[in-house]
């Protein structure tokens, strides 16, 4: 059995992933965008490390038990593995709590349901997860995200996004939205560790135009 994978495949279906949830989340109309477009980016984001182990002669699978099927890292695990094969250039600690929190996301939607406008967050936190994997893939494997995508995109909005700093601000002290408030505090702690360590935390989430 090889214990290491294919990095090669790990790689094409990582991109593969990507590039869904990129064509995914900009459909026009389609219910359940965020959900199914983070749950994209974390398996993008797994099969990504899990091809730099592999390439580095890692194994992707956890020690086997006795009795018990082989296990495949989940995206944590591999991400504890693999960062410190990541270049000076992108910290790990901010890239670790972008895809923390949106593992909270993916785990906990169903408190969101009903949380008007939390999506201009994850929109935010997703922009910055696909920047931290675009920037990754071409340091490591030498491999240009924006060639496989065509740029010749259409914006056209019923009404402009509202700014993802002022989302935060206008919900930090909402006592009528428990989940968001929670979320809200788990992103400032988040960026109050990565400023004590002094890494970048325009790698944690970045606000676009």
């Amino acid at each position: 059995m090889n214990y290491r994978g294919s990095y090669q495949k790990l790689l094409g279906n990582s991109q593969a992933a990507i590039m869904a949830a990129i064509e995914l989340y900009n459909k026009p109309l389609f219910h359940y965008r965020d959900e199914c477009v983070v749950i994209l980016l974390l398996n993008a984001w797994e099969l990504l490390l899990k091809a730099i182990l592999s390439i580095k002669g890692q194994s992707v699978f956890y020690k086997k038990k006795r009795k018990e099927p082989y296990r495949t890292l989940s995206w944590n695990d591999a991400l504890t593995r693999a960062e410190r094969y990541f270049p000076t250039s992108i910290g790990r600690i901010p890239v670790r709590k972008n895809l923390e929190l949106l593992g909270t996301y993916r785990d906990n939607s169903v408190h969101f349901y009903n949380a008007k406008g939390f999506g201009i967050l994850l929109y935010a936190l997703s922009q910055t997860c696909i920047m931290n994997y675009r920037d990754l893939l071409s340091e490591l494997f030498n491999i240009k995200l924006e060639n496989a995508i065509n740029w010749q995109l259409l914006p056209i909005g019923i009404k402009p996004p509202m700014d993802a700093i002022t989302y935060i601000s206008s919900h930090e002290k909402d006592n009528t939205t428990g989940a968001v408030r929670q979320f809200i505090a788990e992103l400032s702690r988040a960026n109050d560790e990565i400023k004590k360590a002094s890494s970048d935390t325009g790698r944690l989430l970045t606000v676009f135009n």
